[in-house]
């Protein structure tokens, strides 16, 4: 059974005095205190801060963040805001175990590693915008979760569902061909498939990010994940689907320039992707091409795990095609990719890819 609001270990800890939750605390006589209204205020004007700074400038290579970043940052700056409050804790009061003990909290609360290391970086990012001394008046003296290592992805958090051709097989085989949509389907999972785009990239593709011939065709991918672009391969084999589906979309869209359309001729959302992947997964029984223990279906990451599977057991790729191929601004990515695999044969693929520097 989950306790509710356990008692941080640092309370135990002789180190910064700690305030115990509200409810016990005792004002010292004689020392003046700011009042825990006056600094909660104050804190959430320096969080609405952050939120407009987000709005406007963003990160410097990026420009402006958008409403969903801020959103998500505004999601977890509620939650830290809702712990620190039961421990009387300032934004001004925390320190690097307090990370320790905020992270445990959020573990009882059901929180994956995966969550707890999104949340550190937002408050790692939080925490430098306190920092910044350019007007002269830092908010706090120093970052306190700078050094905090990120959680390790435990194993059965990053081994991920991957099409097999067996699996991919049974996608297509249970396609309706005999609707429009089968042909729309067709030529979506095989360009997800040959093409390593993002769940977010291939909902967004228009039409004029299309350059199709028999002999090379290729699609941009406009504004990327970190606002970055870049242009994905379309494979021959999902040329023709493609072709076939673009005849249909003609007559059946409605006035305006996205790629995949709806029944009513509307552009994809992401709540149509997701009413696609739950369909699929249980027309065809994709879990039943799972690898062992620790798989997941994760529908449309699978096809972007599985094209970067196949390119490693290239003999000529090298990292530095894949990061840009995959969008990766590191190699760390890569790393994490193959550190889920049962395959040996892969896993040397990846290792290959990763000491290949193409020739530089």
């Amino acid at each position: 059974m989950i306790v509710k609001n356990p008692l941080p270990p640092s309370m135990l800890r002789l180190r910064d005095p700690l305030r115990t939750p509200r409810e016990n605390t005792k004002r010292v006589s004689g020392v003046e205190i700011e009042t825990t209204d006056f600094r909660l205020k104050r804190d959430r004007q320096v969080t609405n801060a952050w939120y407009d700074v987000k709005l406007a400038r963003g990160r410097d290579r990026g420009g402006p963040a958008s409403r969903k970043t801020v959103e998500a940052y505004r999601s977890v700056l509620n939650k830290f805001e809702k712990w620190r409050l039961e421990y009387d804790l300032g934004l001004q009061d925390i320190r690097r175990y307090h990370w320790d003990d905020y992270s445990l909290y959020l573990s009882q609360t059901g929180q994956t590693d995966g969550g707890l290391r999104h949340t550190l970086q937002h408050l790692k990012a939080f925490y430098n915008f306190l920092c910044d001394d350019e007007d002269g008046a830092a908010y706090v003296d120093r970052n306190p979760f700078q050094k905090v290592r990120k959680p390790r992805l435990t194993q059965q958090h990053h081994e991920k569902f991957v099409y097999t051709q067996e699996a991919f097989a049974a996608l297509l085989n249970g396609i309706n061909y005999g609707k429009w949509t089968g042909k729309r389907d067709c030529a979506l999972f095989w360009i997800a498939r040959c093409s390593g785009a993002r769940r977010s990239e291939l909902k967004n593709i228009k039409l004029a990010d299309l350059h199709l011939s028999p002999e090379e065709s290729w699609f941009t991918i406009q504004n990327g994940k970190g606002g970055k672009s870049r242009v994905a391969m379309i494979d021959s084999m999902a040329y023709e689907p493609l072709i076939d589906y673009l005849a249909v979309r003609a007559k059946k869209a409605n006035d305006h320039d996205y790629l995949w359309i709806k029944d009513n001729g509307d552009p994809f959302n992401n709540y149509t992707l997701s009413v696609l992947a739950r369909r699929y997964t249980k027309r065809v029984g994709l879990r039943d091409f799972h690898r062992g223990e620790g798989y997941r279906v994760d529908f449309w990451h699978a096809f972007r795990k599985t094209f970067a599977q196949d390119l490693a057991m290239l003999p000529e790729s090298n990292r530095f095609a894949m990061m840009e191929q995959f969008g990766w601004t590191t190699g760390a990515m890569m790393e994490l990719y193959a550190s889920g695999l049962n395959d040996r044969e892969l896993q040397r693929g990846f290792a290959n890819v990763y000491s290949n520097n193409g020739g530089e």
